[in-house]
């Protein structure tokens, strides 16, 4: 008695069709299809200026909380120091935001 093929290649097609689904999905949420846009920053501002908090969020689509800037640290040591820091000195909550 012969083997009907027609299932055999369904379900095949269905196990191909379902894989390309799992790659392109993990691609979307990996950013493989968005616009990779560079900014070019013309005399930006230092990190004392009182701008460049706001410079900062227009660059980096983030939000401006309740919060205040307490610094702005270049080395990793630096940051991890004053990270420390606010810890101790925490009297409710902290929250961190790191620029690479």
């Amino acid at each position: 008695m012969p083997v009907p093929i027609l299932p055999i290649l369904q379900a095949i097609a269905l196990l191909i069709l379902i894989a390309l689904a799992i790659v392109f999905v993990a691609l979307y949420l990996q950013g493989a299809f968005r616009k990779n846009i560079r900014y070019h920053i013309v005399n930006p501002p230092n990190p004392g200026e009182e701008h460049f908090v706001q410079t900062l969020v227009g660059l980096t689509s983030s939000l401006v909380g309740g919060g205040k800037p307490t610094g702005f640290w270049v080395e990793a040591e630096a940051v991890y120091a004053a990270r420390l820091e606010a810890i101790r000195s925490a009297q409710h909550t902290i929250h961190f935001e790191t620029f690479l």
